[in-house]
Order: C-alpha cells, then structure tokens, then sequence
C-alpha cells in the first residue's frame, strides 16, 4: 500500500468511528444508566421514577421493570406502546445476552437496553434527540505514521488462558485470551494480550506512556485482523479511546496489567474534549 493511500484508508476509518460514535445509538447519545433495585423500578419522565427518561420523550409512567433474584420483567403502563426486537409488547421476562446485554427495547425516539455487570443489573439509555448529538464531534488524532502500523510475532497459546482485570465500576473480569503479540518499539520488547472477537479479529486494550497526558487515562482499544501465519498487524494509528471517555454512562474495562506499554505511541486518538455547539 502506498503512503497516500495508506492516508487516505485511516482518514476514511476515522471520519467512520466518528459517525458511529455521533449515531442515534452511538456513546454520545447515551442519555442515562440506572441500576436495578430488587423489585419494582418504576420508569418514564416523571423526575420522581427510579428510572427517570428524557424530559418529552415518552409519558411520565411509562412502566416498570422488575427485578426478582436476578430476573428482570418490564411491564408497560396502559396505553404505552413499546416493541422488543422490533415485536410489540405489554409485558416480557428480559433476556441477556453472553455479553450481558440484551436485544433493544424501543420507546418513542429511545432505544433502552438491560444490561448486567458484575453483580449488577441496569438499564441503558439512548436518545437519538440527546444534545450531544446537536454537538460537533471533535475528535483529535494524532498525525498517521505509517510506521506505527506493526506486523508482530503472534504466539498462540497451547493451553487456554484467561486475562483478569476489573472494569471502571472495579468488577472483577476474567476473559479468554487466545495468545501475545510482541513487537520491538523504541528499543524496547512490548507485548500485549488480545481478547478473541466472535469473527476471529483480535481485540487489545492498551496503556502507554502517553496515558493520562495526551491521552486517555483509562488507555486505548484496538482492533486487529486474525493473525495469519504467525504474524499480526498492529495499527495504532486507528487506536481510539474507549466509550468511557465520551460518557459517564459506559462500564469500560480496563487494560490488564501486563498490557502497560513501556514506550511513548504518538499515534491513534487523542484525550477526547466536550463536544461544542457549533453556531451557523
């Protein structure tokens, strides 16, 4: 690939990840997270519901979820139309996902969704009318080095191995990781352990010694194809922050420890700042 293509790739890759993040499902347009007390949650626009919705974005009771030992049931109020994976209902047990989520329920202009973590079980709030979406998304990158862009020894693991780390919340997290990368940087032999996606790419969280100055404190995420014959190809011109730098509301994990780089990378994105209203 040549270097004005090779621009012209990560340019078109990062003015993506910016329209996904700016989407009406997108990190920006999270409006709320609420965690479930055991047995009734009453939710909609009236500011004294356990769960309290967007001002004018649906009915000021609009239902209620329950939780009962670990199972939760959403009951709509009478008259309040909402659908789940695209299906009306008036009343459904909620189902999770392996990743702890489950399918979008749709109220009006949000799409809500259940999640869990750790011991806890919430509700997701995204609203394709919040005023982070009238926003500008000004995201700042680093400039593309094309030598930032590595192929890495891959080195599979013989036996199965499990990367322990804890999300911002501080639960404990345990996830399958299929082997390392390792790569020499600035005179130095970094490593870094990936998580298996479910179509095979390899999926890092990383923290270097950019993290908390120029970047992001909680460190950066990458993505990568599968590795091919022994190697893979790092790019850390498209190492982007995770969601918990654009909203309160996400429950990111963190970058295990011997994922802490000892090298400076000036590449991928910068600290993320407030959007600001863009005036015509």
């Amino acid at each position: 690939m040549s270097a004005s293509s090779y621009l012209t790739d990560i340019q078109a890759w990062r003015r993506q990840y910016a329209e996904n993040l700016a989407s009406p499902d997108g990190w920006l347009a999270v409006s709320g997270l609420f965690w479930l007390q055991e047995g009734e949650n009453l939710f909609g626009s009236d500011p004294s519901s356990q769960i309290t919705l967007p001002e004018g974005s649906a009915p000021a009771q609009a239902g209620v979820f329950t939780l009962r030992e670990g199972q939760v049931t959403l009951q709509c109020a009478k008259g309040v139309q909402m659908t789940l994976n695209d299906q009306p209902i008036t009343k459904t047990e909620i189902a999770l996902s392996e990743y702890g989520s489950s399918e979008w329920i749709v109220l009006n202009d949000l799409k809500i969704s259940v999640i869990q973590r750790g011991t806890r079980l919430g509700v997701r709030i995204f609203d394709k009318n919040n005023p982070s979406l009238k926003y500008f998304v000004y995201l700042r990158w680093f400039p593309v080095q094309e030598p930032y862009r590595i192929q890495a020894r891959f080195v599979s693991h013989s036996e199965p191995v499990s990367i322990q780390t804890v999300n911002v919340l501080g639960d404990p997290l345990e996830m399958n990781c299929p082997g390392y990368a390792e790569f020499e940087l600035q005179g130095e032999t970094c490593r870094l352990s990936p998580i298996e996606t479910d179509d095979g790419r390899l999926w890092f969280m990383f923290l270097d010694a950019t993290s908390g100055k120029e970047t992001y404190s909680g460190g950066r995420y990458m993505t990568s194809t599968a590795p091919e014959e022994g190697l893979v190809t790092l790019d850390f011109n498209k190492a982007h922050n995770p969601p918990c730098a654009y909203t309160d509301f996400a429950t990111c994990p963190l970058p295990p420890p011997n994922n802490h780089l000892p090298v400076v990378i000036k590449a991928g994105e910068l600290q993320f700042r407030t959007p600001h209203i863009v005036h015509a």
